[in-house]
């Protein structure tokens, strides 16, 4: 073997035995061998400057005989079989807490972050659990130095005067779960006064109602059933509510609560409300029919001397009523538990409804007609019931003759981006509300004819551009989706005296603020909008010219505007 191999070997065998010396040496006052996990413990605060108390709690710590933060040890001021107190020692750095204990060492699992100066912390505080008014007791450093106290975002009412160790508090009105938060004002190194916050390591839980019973089963009630609830804090109770509906009055006496079904409760949870907050027990059933399928679905437009059969498939038709079909009420022709059928003028239509002794029931989605709805033929064929008048918008001049067989407009001065509108009558009571709020299938149709207009004014291919912004009955001023415009596709008309029909699809119209009334072309869409057929009340008609600085007259006919429904 060379020499140089068994040098190399020597100095490692070397090494390894003063690494074995020295590696289970602790530093500083505390000196163990070797360092072993056990139980893992918890200790509070989690922060603190030398010669503030830390309380230690775990199992079995009466065999404790040292507590080190980091290497130094601390004085330990009290101790039993599952707590510690403890005095940060000077010279302590932020690590680990160990425990020495019959020459072995546990050591905490976070580090114990030491302050660079003194400020106020929480240990604990008495009772964990509260509501609003109680008092408080907390314990810990420097709780003299405190200016205020707060619960979360609530301030909280200091009790008597605090000493450094301990501090009483009144638990605010509107307390939620949330840490405790000291305030306190310190000096800076530059002689400035600044203040500060120190937050508690444990959160202050709001004490709530706990229900332990409910009679009778909640999972078949119906409307005006006496319900009774046991648990406990329900004398606190100040609220009762079956889903949204409130049940009042309702009792308290011997550890429960007594109250009947509210009318209008359908389902959800029964929910407890105090002044703190609120707890939800289980949820409840409200005895009602429901509905899986009706059929048919929609139709042509009929006689009111005309009936229409319906076949409605569900559940619990044996607690049915009466039924209607949009505002008319149905006659029900034979009956099972779980399908009806029943017949309804045939010029009716809208959501079916379904009523019982424990309330009403409605389908999802309402039973429309199909076919031609009239706006207005100005003949009088048709009868004129989506229509109320022409008004101008933005034209300099403005003239209308409605007394031909068609609306006759005339417009002059700016031409450009302006419009007239065609008015719906006002909302209610008219035949817009049996159209389906879906616009798929749904087409605006009209006849226009552009008669006279300036040569300058119209496209290179001798047509005007025009748009139609449809309007909700709601107006500018609702909320949602609502409250918006809707943007037909850009379209052209040949300006050459003749009639040309037009037919839009509602459902490429584009949702937009106001800004699509004031120009022919696109606008930026709204995103989750789109256009109702069922709630629209005005029709803007906007034009637009080659020449957008021109002036001129423009005469126009239109006639035969209607909705299709396919």
């Amino acid at each position: 073997m060379k020499k140089s191999d068994i040098f190399l070997k020597l100095s490692f065998a070397i090494l390894l035995l003063i690494f074995a010396v020295t590696g289970c040496k602790e530093t500083g006052d505390l000196f163990i061998d070797p360092v072993e996990y056990e139980i893992p413990f918890t200790f509070t605060p989690s922060h603190g400057a030398p010669g503030s108390t830390v309380m230690i709690q775990g199992g079995d710590l009466s065999g404790v005989t040292q507590v080190g933060f980091g290497s130094i040890a601390g004085e330990i001021v009290s101790q039993s079989s599952s707590s510690i107190s403890a005095v940060v020692p000077v010279g302590a750095l932020t690590s680990k807490i160990k425990l020495v204990k019959g020459g072995v060492v546990i050591t905490s699992r976070t580090n114990f972050v030491v302050d660079p100066s003194p400020i106020p912390t929480i240990i604990a505080f008495d009772p964990a659990v509260a509501s609003s008014g109680d008092i408080i007791t907390i314990t810990g450093n420097l709780l003299d130095q405190v200016d205020s106290v707060f619960i979360g975002s609530l301030q909280a009412e200091i009790e008597g005067t605090p000493t450094a160790t301990e501090l009483q508090i009144i638990a605010p009105v509107g307390l939620q779960t949330a840490n405790i938060r000291l305030f306190y004002t310190y000096l800076t190194s530059y002689g400035m006064f600044k203040p500060a916050e120190s937050v508690s390591d444990m959160v202050l839980s709001l004490a709530l109602p706990v229900i332990e019973s409910i009679t009778p089963s909640i999972s078949s009630l119906d409307i005006g059933d006496e319900v009774i609830i046991t648990g406990t804090m329900l004398d606190v109770v100040t609220k009762v509510e079956f889903g949204s509906v409130e049940a009042t009055p309702f009792t308290f006496a011997d550890g429960s609560i007594t109250c009947t079904v509210p009318a209008g409760a359908t389902t959800g949870t029964i929910k407890l409300t105090l002044p703190d907050g609120f707890v939800e027990g289980g949820t409840f059933q409200i005895n009602l029919p429901t509905i899986s399928l009706f059929l048919p679905q929609k139709g042509d437009e009929g006689l009111p001397e005309d009936s229409r059969s319906f076949v409605i498939d569900g559940t619990n038709f044996d607690l049915v009523d009466s039924v209607m079909v949009g505002s008319v009420k149905a006659e029900i022709l034979t009956r099972t538990d779980t399908k009806l059928l029943l017949s309804a003028p045939a010029n009716m239509a809208g959501f079916i409804s379904l009523y019982t002794v424990n309330g009403m029931v409605q389908s999802t989605i309402p039973f429309i007609f199909t076919g031609e709805f009239w706006v207005n033929d100005w003949e009088t064929i048709f009868p004129v019931d989506r229509y109320s008048h022409i008004q101008n918008n933005g034209f300099g001049g403005f003239v209308l003759a409605e007394s031909g067989t068609y609306a006759s407009i005339s417009t002059d001065g700016d031409i450009n981006n302006k419009s007239i509108y065609l008015w719906g009558p006002a909302a209610g009571n008219d035949k817009f509300t049996l159209f389906t709020p879906n616009p798929d299938g749904v087409y605006l149709e009209f006849d226009l004819n552009i008669m006279a207009v300036p040569d300058s004014l119209k496209q290179s291919d001798g047509t005007i551009k025009f748009k139609i912004f449809a309007m909700d009955a709601l107006g500018w001023g609702a909320s949602g989706e609502y409250s918006y415009g809707y943007n037909s596709p850009t379209s052209y008309v040949m300006a050459d005296g003749d009639w040309h029909h037009v037919s839009l699809h509602l459902k490429d119209f584009k949702a937009s603020n106001n800004s699509g009334l004031y120009t022919a072309d696109q606008v930026t869409a709204t995103a989750g909008a789109y256009c109702h057929p069922n709630s629209l009340r005005i029709l803007a008609f906007v034009f637009g010219t080659a020449n957008s600085s021109g002036k001129g007259t423009m005469t126009y006919g239109l006639d035969n505007v209607k909705f299709v429904i396919n």
